[in-house]
């Protein structure tokens, strides 16, 4: 009996984990959680900014070092084609991305804040954490490579010496003192203030996006289109594409950032989802044009796979050049460092203003409006990374946080797009559409008197035209305990169950239960002569019905939105079998045997039936200045190719993943869902005081008060 009674507790409490939500309190109560948090970000940021960030945290490393591998390794000349496919794959979460961000524009999280709004705070905490990992290794990998740089220049000398006189560490032949002091003094530029560290970026990625022109129109006086022809413009064939493009895929790593400055952006929701779609074609733009330049001036298999950018031109004689370019990669690589370190103490901010985790790294520091405590937790431990682990050993614990963020925002919008919203819960009442016959007016009038022994009848309409008769019904009782379950009955506003008014027609009408507003809708299923089919094949059609029927309903209603929720769990686990299936069964597709094809194949249709099934159903009415075209076609694609690419990482990744996992998961239950439930529900009773406010405000007519209402006096 004490193991069932823990065993229900758990149930309980992963419950409530799994389904709490964020609260998003509206502008008019911030002072009252400023006074509660503390102060808040400082909002200076324009479309400018966020560009530059964006595109300084992508072309870094894939400017230089992404495109003379795939160039040399994977794919030859055709690594233009890998750029983009991969700029395109990298495109469908970008388009997530930028509809959220103008949804949930006043946010620091991102992708955390995302799913923590419409999936649940259990896995926002998963997303959130991986994230932070994500962009420590990041930061991390940065400073390796401007140090890599440096000893470059210095002819390797500077690794002969350390190599000499240290130690050997992690994946490297001796720790990198270099690259720990580059983290610590771009910790150092962060907690100066938003302001600075954006100047000190918006600096740099200019003279890096220069040195890219230049070396554009300089490289092509020197290039040879015949390079193509000559050697072979696939020499690895498409597979070599495909393969390279999963590689390109993470060269457009970086852009997400943008979704953690919605506290300091100003016009957030208007700014962001700009920026977005401007940083993803910008780095796509620089991608193919450098690997456009790099296989026309030199074969491809004669690529320097470190150094692509700058190797060609000292290949090619052309004066000067390599060090104009040499100094543009310092550039590119110092502002992709603090791209990887501008979005981690964000995001340690917003958990920790959420109580998942601890809650003084969400303090703000008045004079700089940073997260001061977070901005140097966060950069020492980058610090430490890049001074016991080699840049390899980092590489392949990589991917996987930031693919999961992906993964999580594509989801996040199928579940929001569908979700009702205050304008679909007004529009929702019980519809009755009946063919208008001389035999059946009479009937239809009879129906509007309702045997009120059971019913009390709150509202009843009748609208004629020419075609048809829709009767209005709204009613509710008591409960009682022989009441049925939820599926059928359920508790409105007033406490009373809102059910069918006519229980008789439920077996010829199919009927929409909307819980917030108390009201059933019914629509007629055939002709009026046509009898109920009771065998097995009717009864499995007419379940299936509503999933593809698109005419039944223009507004997302509390029921249409649970059938989208089982359609994406269900696509969710076809897509992982189709996954596995590519990437485990790869010999065998190779191989040529015939049944895995038909397995592949029957897979497909499943998820082409899922999202025709997603596309039939209502969408919610509520509207912003971006929002995804092709739903769901486009956020489904996204999901399928972040579930591939998590697919394909190495196993090391997985267990780093399981014991960065192991870790978190210690922090959030013995710290963070206790202080997370405390902070939920301080906002629950704002919004609550903030609602009773208003309505108080408009209940009163033709009156001013001279002094505005303020909340706060009831929170206290």
């Amino acid at each position: 009996m004490c193991l069932s009674s823990q065993l229900r507790a758990l149930r309980s409490l992963f419950s409530t984990i799994a389904n709490r939500r964020k609260l998003i309190v509206p502008e008019e109560a911030d002072h009252i959680l400023q006074k509660n948090e503390g102060e808040k970000l400082d909002k200076c940021l324009n479309l400018f900014d966020l560009v530059m960030l964006g595109t300084g945290s992508c072309l870094g490393s894939g400017m230089y070092i992404v495109v003379g591998f795939v160039a040399k390794d994977i794919a030859g000349p055709g690594v233009v084609l890998s750029f983009l496919i991969g700029g395109f794959a990298s495109f469908l979460s970008g388009i997530c991305y930028a509809e959220f961000g103008c949804r949930v524009p006043k946010t620091a999280g991102g992708a955390y804040v995302y799913s923590y709004v419409t999936v649940g705070e259990l896995i926002a905490f998963v997303t959130g954490w991986n994230l932070i990992l994500e962009y420590m290794i990041g930061t991390a990998s940065g400073a390796i490579g401007i140090s890599a740089l440096i000893n470059t220049l210095s002819n390797g000398k500077i690794a002969e010496y350390m190599t000499q006189h240290t130690f050997p560490v992690i994946g490297r032949a001796y720790p990198d003192f270099i690259a720990f002091g580059i983290g610590l003094m771009m910790t150092a530029v962060l907690a100066m203030g938003v302001k600075s560290s954006v100047k000190f970026n918006n600096a740099l990625n200019v003279i890096n996006l220069v040195v890219w022109v230049f070396a554009i129109v300089t490289g092509a006086f020197y290039a040879v289109p015949s390079m193509w022809w000559q050697h072979g413009f696939l020499p690895y064939g498409m597979s070599g594409v495909f393969s390279g493009a999963a590689t390109c895929f993470y060269a457009f790593i970086g852009f997400d950032l943008l979704a953690t400055t919605g506290e300091e952006t100003r016009n957030a929701g208007r700014v962001i989802p700009i920026a977005v779609v401007l940083t993803l074609v910008i780095c796509l733009t620089v991608y193919v044009t450098v690997s456009v330049i790099v296989t026309l001036m030199v074969p491809y298999f004669d690529v320097v796979t470190n150094s692509a950018l700058i190797s060609v031109f000292k290949q090619r004689h052309v004066p000067g050049a390599e060090y104009v370019v040499t100094g543009g990669a310092l550039c590119g690589l110092i502002v992709s460092l603090l791209g990887s370190a501008f979005p981690m103490p964000r995001i340690i901010y917003a958990m920790g203003s959420d109580g998942v985790l601890f809650t003084f790294l969400s303090k703000i520091t008045p004079s700089t409006k940073t997260p001061l405590v977070a901005t140097i937790i966060s950069g020492v431990m980058a610090a430490l990374l890049s001074l016991i682990i080699g840049l390899k050993a980092l590489i392949e614990m990589m991917s996987i946080g930031t693919l999961l963020a992906y993964s999580m925002v594509s989801l996040s919008i199928l579940i929001l797009r569908y979700r009702p919203h205050e304008e679909d819960i007004e529009m929702q009442v019980t519809t009755t559409t009946l063919p208008v016959t001389d035999d059946r007016e009479k009937d239809v009038e009879s129906r509007d008197v309702i045997n009120t022994n059971r019913d009390v009848i709150n509202n009843t309409e009748k609208v004629l035209d020419a075609k048809t008769r829709v009767v209005k019904y709204e009613t509710e009782r008591p409960p009682t305990p022989f009441d049925p379950p939820l599926k059928q009955n359920s508790l409105n506003s007033n406490g009373y169950i809102a059910e069918s008014p006519e229980p008789e027609m439920m077996s010829q009408y199919q009927h929409d239960f909307t819980a917030s507003t108390g009201s059933y809708e019914y629509e007629r299923f055939g002709d009026d002569d046509e009898d109920i089919d009771d065998s097995k094949a009717s009864y499995w059609f007419e379940s299936l019905r509503p999933y593809f029927d698109n005419k039944r309903s223009t507004v997302a209603t509390d029921h249409s939105s649970y059938r989208v929720s089982r359609v994406i769990w269900v696509y969710l686990a076809v897509i992982l079998a189709l996954c596995l299936l590519l990437v485990l069964g790869e010999e065998i597709l190779i191989s040529g045997v015939l049944w895995i094809y038909f397995v592949i194949a029957a897979l497909v249709i499943i998820c082409l039936l899922l999202m025709l099934s997603l596309w039939c159903q209502p969408v919610s009415r509520k509207t912003c200045n971006f929002m995804t075209p092709a739903l769901p076609f486009l956020p489904c694609c996204a999901l399928f190719v972040n579930v591939y690419l998590m697919l394909k990482l190495s196993p090391f990744t997985w267990v780093r993943f399981i014991v960065w996992m192991t870790i978190g998961f210690g922090i959030y239950f013995t710290y963070g869902v206790k202080t997370a439930e405390k902070i939920y529900k301080e906002r629950e009773e704002v919004l609550e005081l903030l609602s009773k406010n208003t309505h108080h405000k408009s209940s009163i007519s033709g009156s001013k008060s001279d002094k505005p209402d303020d909340i706060t006096d009831d929170l206290r």
